[in-house]
């Protein structure tokens, strides 16, 4: 699971930079994928370093709000990437600086 702030299909083909060689080793990672037993969902979110929020969004020079007025740590937040042979989402992420992307886990064994 991912946050995703939703772009126009023009932006997001222009935010789509994944090198063929790249796409390939997705590709590749799904039969490892394929053969995994137990799996736990994560929900990605972007985050920033140096946050005091809601005051930063004030004072902050590298504040630039998303359409929820959160602020955008990520160029284009977290771009889903269709590849058809992969059953698992692919997802780009392009870092603003101080931008880092989180996850909070719980493991079953």
């Amino acid at each position: 699971m991912y946050q995703l702030e939703v772009l126009s299909d023009q932006d997001l083909q222009q935010a789509i930079c994944l090198p063929d060689e790249v796409r390939q080793a997705f590709v590749l990672g799904q039969t490892v994928i394929d053969h995994c037993v137990k799996y736990s969902v994560l929900q990605w979110e972007e985050h920033c370093t140096e946050c005091a929020m809601p005051a930063c969004y004030k004072t902050c020079e590298l504040y630039q709000p998303r359409r929820d007025g959160h602020c955008r740590r990520f160029i284009n937040g977290i771009v889903p990437l269709h590849i058809p042979q992969c059953k698992s989402p692919v997802v780009q992420v392009d870092f603003k600086p101080w931008g880092v992307l989180m996850a909070t886990s719980y493991i079953d064994v």
